[in-house]
């Protein structure tokens, strides 16, 4: 804000970030030092983030099919393995939390959940683009795309409406700016 004060605001800016670091970009629209700065926001290219947060257990039937490690587990659950040692051996790690929707009782409650609902969003972004790729073992393509189909949830769960909820909530600005 600063910087912005003196020397103006840039014609334009934009941010290119990979996994978390989508959301950290994301969290940072919402800082009361970034409101300079809205205004110029041009391109957002998210690669692999988490948009949607990790749910466990949505692997596909491809995957499921595909060989496993040497200790039996398939991707998905060595991935929720290492998730439970993280968890283990740093408690504290808050975004872990956040992106298995555990930080808070109610989903609606959760980080990402209001960070998808905070006016500062993608909508702001002359042009979003969100990359995923079949390669990406962690970050499920569907969160990545902040896409529903294919995202393996219980139909009529809290979880699934909370879910269609976020992705509306985010996708809706974008959308909306485009067929202006």
């Amino acid at each position: 804000a600063e910087l912005a004060a003196r020397f103006g605001s840039p014609p334009r800016v934009s941010f290119a970030a990979h996994s978390v670091g989508v959301l950290i970009v994301r969290a940072a629209l919402t800082h009361p030092a970034m409101a300079p700065y809205l205004p110029s926001l041009h391109l957002f290219l998210s690669i692999s983030g988490p948009h949607l947060g990790y749910v466990g257990g949505e692997m596909t039937v491809a995957d499921s099919s595909k060989s496993r490690n040497r200790f039996g587990l398939g991707k998905s659950a060595a991935f929720q393995l290492g998730l439970c040692c993280t968890r283990a051996i740093n408690p504290k790690a808050k975004c872990l939390s956040e992106i298995t929707f555990r930080d808070c009782a109610k989903i609606e409650d959760c980080y990402l959940y209001r960070l998808a609902h905070h006016p500062n969003g993608l909508g702001l972004f002359r042009h979003v683009v969100l990359v995923s790729s079949p390669q990406d073992k962690y970050v499920p393509r569907h969160s990545a795309r902040v896409q529903l189909e294919g995202f393996r949830i219980k139909e009529g769960s809290r979880r699934a409406r909370a879910t269609m909820e976020m992705a509306r909530a985010m996708l809706t600005p974008v959308l909306e700016k485009a067929m202006r």
